[in-house]
């Protein structure tokens, strides 16, 4: 009731649910927001349901930010069909500073660990990161840079490393965190947000996908690499369906280990 109450007061035109939402719970909302337009991936209840969706051939398109487009263009007519996607401009944001890492013999892995906390199924298991950042740290002479957020505090302890090649993030603003990417060879991640955001300042990033679709999800734009298990798995992606909370081996991503990673990234450093 308090999340209606706060529509209310903002008495909203237009409603926009966003892909992937529980369309029960989204066209509900949306309904009860008492907006005129009411957009969504489709329509499933009649009447109350969302009265502006895409067409079929905009719903194909499979990854979420095409069909983010396709349904902002509902209203914002203006949109292109296929917009052209652009590295971000850095240099501009207050409290960045941004540079290309120097010309130094070795190289910089970042590796984010985790995941937001709603999503803690779709990270990498623990003792594989520490037994690829042993392996890079044994072969090569590159550094590695931990990115730790507020979702992954609660880890750290696991990635604890006496090596002075092992540095860490932690917890720190969009700011500092974009300065950390500019110097980086590469970005190994799980399925998340972090790796959009490198890819958008052209990092060469490395996705880990297990659960999810990485049609879907994939990075963009530079550079953008998925690593997923080669074995054949009927259950992917089971990410919104019931099973996803219930897998307790998780196949999809145990089944990838540290020296098939390591084969992956080694060409970066």
């Amino acid at each position: 009731m308090s999340l209606l109450l706060r529509i209310w007061r903002v008495k909203p035109y237009i409603s926009y649910v966003v892909p992937y939402t529980n369309l029960f719970f989204g066209q509900l909302i949306s309904f009860l927001s008492l907006s005129k337009i009411r957009i969504g991936e489709r329509q499933t209840i009649p009447i109350i349901g969302f009265n502006r969706t895409p067409p079929q051939a905009e719903k194909d398109k499979k990854h979420k930010s095409y069909q983010h487009i396709a349904l902002l263009r509902l209203y914002f007519k203006r949109l292109p069909k296929n917009p052209e996607f652009t590295e971000l401009d850095y240099r501009g944001l207050p409290g960045s500073r941004m540079g290309r890492r120097t010309n130094r013999a070795n190289s910089f892995v970042g590796i984010h660990p985790g995941c937001d906390s709603k999503s803690l199924y779709k990270r990498w298991p623990a003792e594989k990161f520490t037994e690829l950042i042993q392996i890079i740290l044994d072969k090569t002479d590159a550094e590695v840079f931990l990115f730790f957020g507020p979702d992954e505090l609660d880890i750290m302890h696991m990635f604890k490393n006496n090596s002075s090649r092992v540095i860490e993030c932690i917890n720190q603003p969009i700011e500092g965190v974009l300065t950390a990417l500019s110097r980086l060879s590469i970005l190994l991640t799980t399925d998340s947000g972090l790796g959009h955001l490198a890819s958008s300042v052209k990092i060469p990033t490395f996705s880990l996908t297990g659960p999810g679709d990485s049609n879907v999800t994939y990075p963009l734009l530079f550079k953008s690499h998925v690593i997923e298990s080669q074995s054949t798995l009927d259950c992917r992606p089971c990410v919104h369906t019931k099973e996803y909370l219930h897998c307790k081996t998780r196949p999809c991503l145990s089944g990838i280990s540290a020296e098939t990673v390591f084969s992956r990234i080694s060409h970066y450093l």
